[in-house]
C-alpha cells in the first residue's frame, strides 16, 4: 500500500466547517421575530455604534451569531457566522431546526467566509511534515513540551489560508470529549467573497498546493552501495535532519546519493478532497437553492 493509499484509509471526514453568510431579510420582522424565538442565548440586541451591522444577536451554543442592519433596504441586512459541523453532533436535532428557520428568512444569500475541514485519523507531525508550495506566511505554534501543534500558511488577511491542527486535542479541552484516538484536521479558510465564487464556479481548486509528505523509503539498491555509504543512507532516510550534522562535502556527497536510492512519498491533500467536492458544492447550492424557494413561496 502507498503512502496515498494509507492517507485514504485513514481519512475520517471530509465536511463544511464554518460559514459566514450575508444575505437580504425584512430586517426589523426578523429581528422581532429572531428575539422572540427559542434559539436566541440574550434576548437583548448588542447595539454597536460602528460598521455595518447595527444589532449583534448571540444565539443558543452551537447555533452561532447574527448581525443586523435595520437601517438601508439595498444592502445586505444579516450577516450570519455559524459552524454547521456543530448540527452532526449526536442529540444536537435542534441546532439543525433552528438553521433550517433561520436560513428560511433569508434571501439573495452568498457567502463572504467558508471553512473546509479534512480530517484524518493518523499520528501528525511526529510522524510526517507538512508543506505548501505557494509562497505564503508559514506559521508554527508549539505545545507546552515543544511539540509542533498547529502550522499557518497564509493569514486571515490572504483570500484563504490553510490551518493544521491536532482535532483530537482541541475537542478534549476545548468540550472535553475523548475521541480515544488521533486526528488531525486540515482546514481550508476561505476568506473573500470572490475565492467563494472562484471555488463554486469551479475556477479554483483548493488543497492543490497543500502537501503531506511521508517517511522516507528507499527506491534503489541500497546493496549496491559500500557498508559504511548504505548504513549513511539509511540513517539519513530514517532521519533526515542527519544530513546537517556533515560537513560540506559529504553533505553534498548524500544529497546525490539519495536522489539515487531514497525519497520522500508525498501527497497532495487534493486527492483526499477529490472524492468530497460535487458533495460539498451541493450542500452549498442547497443554502442557496432553499433561500430561492423561501422568496417564491
Amino acid at each position: 500500500m502507498n503512502f496515498t493509499d494509507e492517507l485514504k484509509v485513514a481519512l475520517n471526514e471530509v465536511s463544511l466547517d464554518r460559514l459566514t453568510i450575508l444575505a437580504e431579510a425584512n430586517a426589523e420582522l426578523f429581528m422581532d421575530w429572531l428575539l422572540k424565538s427559542p434559539y436566541v442565548a440574550v434576548e437583548v440586541p448588542t447595539i454597536k455604534h460602528s460598521g455595518h451591522f447595527r444589532y449583534e444577536i448571540r444565539l443558543i451554543d452551537g447555533l452561532g451569531h447574527i448581525s443586523i442592519n435595520t437601517d438601508s433596504p439595498k444592502v445586505k441586512a444579516v450577516r450570519y457566522e455559524v459552524n454547521t459541523n456543530n448540527f452532526k453532533e449526536v442529540g444536537r436535532e435542534r441546532l439543525k431546526e433552528g438553521f433550517e428557520k433561520i436560513m428560511s428568512w433569508l434571501k439573495h444569500i452568498h457567502f463572504s467566509r467558508l471553512d473546509i475541514a479534512i480530517d484524518i485519523n493518523t499520528f501528525g507531525f511526529r510522524k510526517w511534515k507538512v508543506s505548501c508550495s505557494r509562497s505564503v506566511k508559514k506559521s508554527y505554534f508549539e505545545g507546552r513540551y515543544g511539540d509542533l501543534e498547529t502550522i499557518y500558511f497564509g493569514t486571515r488577511q490572504s483570500d484563504f489560508m490553510y490551518r493544521i491542527y491536532d482535532k483530537a486535542k482541541q475537542l478534549k479541552e476545548v468540550k472535553s470529549i475523548e475521541l480515544g484516538k488521533e486526528m488531525w484536521r486540515f482546514e481550508l479558510q476561505i476568506n473573500t467573497s470572490r475565492q467563494v465564487e472562484e471555488f463554486l464556479s469551479g475556477n479554483w481548486n483548493p488543497f492543490m498546493d497543500l502537501f503531506i509528505e511521508g517517511q522516507a523509503v528507499s527506491k534503489g539498491r541500497l546493496d549496491e552501495l559500500s557498508p559504511i555509504d548504505e548504513l549513511v543512507i539509511k540513517g539519513i532516510l530514517e532521519e533526515p535532519s542527519k544530513l546537517n550534522e556533515f560537513s560540506r562535502k559529504y553533505k553534498e556527497k548524500y544529497k546525490k546519493l539519495l536522489k539515487t536510492f531514497g525519497e520522500k512519498e508525498k501527497t497532495s491533500l487534493h486527492e483526499l478532497y477529490i472524492p468530497f467536492a460535487e458533495g460539498i458544492k451541493k450542500e452549498l447550492e442547497a443554502l442557496q437553492n432553499n433561500s430561492k424557494a423561501s422568496m417564491n413561496a
